[in-house]
């Protein structure tokens, strides 16, 4: 289990939504569907991620929650650049990524594949698989 590949159990449904739209539409939506996560595309690309960490910060600092979108409040990741979205390759080991996990103080890892994004796995999808 600790050396199966991280792809076995990756989230492929991987969440999105527009940089663009609102703080609100953002919490409908992740309630919705029952999210606690979601990456942020612009013109197609990933650029950010928003977690329920990210929403209820917002909160705590009492922002004008109507005004806000989704670039002003997300967790800004950059594919290249000097702050690259944390992410590992497809057949990278559980435990590999429990360690990446832990060491970084990330929540979810953006999985990749030779097409780009593949996926996602978070500290639960981890937990599920130590346990399997």
């Amino acid at each position: 289990m600790l050396k199966s590949s991280i792809k076995e159990y990756m989230r492929t449904d991987v969440p999105s939504v527009d940089i663009d739209d609102t703080f609100d539409k953002i919490v409908d939506f992740m309630i919705e569907k029952d999210l606690d996560f979601v990456v942020v595309r612009s013109d197609g690309e990933i650029v950010g991620v928003i977690s329920d960490q990210e929403i209820c910060t917002c909160i705590a600092q009492g922002r004008d929650l109507r005004k806000l979108r989704a670039r002003e409040f997300m967790d800004a990741c950059r594919l290249a650049g000097v702050t690259p979205c944390l992410q590992l390759n497809e057949h990278e080991t559980v435990i590999n990524a429990i360690r990446t996990m832990s060491t970084t103080g990330a929540r979810y890892i953006l999985v990749t594949g030779e097409s780009g994004v593949k996926g996602v796995i978070s500290f639960h999808d981890l937990i599920r698989a130590v346990r399997s």
